[in-house]
């Protein structure tokens, strides 16, 4: 007997506060300040609350994101580290290239999280609610409702609800 399958929900991030790059630096490995754990870990608490476990998790290639998640991981249930992926399409990345990363997620999946830049994970959020955020701060996460019926891959304008 099985149960009833959790809600498809998608947990949208924006990596904690970083560092700023060192002039000439490479803005990939721009790592977290104590603040932008603390951020992480917040938004690990948020999500432990809400779902108890992650079914997967993508993060941009970027030390900060990667970062973000550890932090995020150690207030969560352990994901099984194949589902966890980080993503290089995903730094630096638009509304195209979030969907195409987020497509990639296999139907299963219900309870994802996508841990990013701005701007793309505004410009995500309002694409895919349809209400525009006005910005989105460091460590800021919005969980969006999705139809459980809709494929990771058929994500479109206006199709999820933004929860919190």
């Amino acid at each position: 007997m099985t149960g009833t399958p959790a809600p498809r929900e998608l947990a949208v991030l924006r990596h904690g506060q970083a560092h700023p790059a060192a002039p000439g630096g490479d803005d990939a490995a721009r790592e977290l300040t104590d603040h932008g754990r603390a951020e992480a870990r917040r938004a690990g608490r948020q999500l432990a609350a809400r779902w108890g476990a992650v079914d997967h998790v993508l993060h941009s290639s970027a030390v900060r994101t990667t970062q973000t998640w550890q932090e995020m991981a150690g207030e969560l249930p352990a994901v099984a580290a194949e589902a966890v992926w980080p993503t290089p399409q995903v730094y630096e990345a638009g509304l195209v290239e979030l969907l195409a990363a987020l497509g990639d997620l296999p139907d299963e999946a219900r309870q994802v999280v996508l841990v990013g830049h701005a701007p793309g994970v505004p410009t995500l959020v309002g694409h895919l609610t349809g209400v525009w955020p006005e910005g989105w701060a460091t460590g800021e996460v919005g969980v969006l409702a999705l139809p459980d019926d809709l494929a990771w891959a058929d994500l479109h304008e206006g199709c999820a609800a933004r929860l919190g």
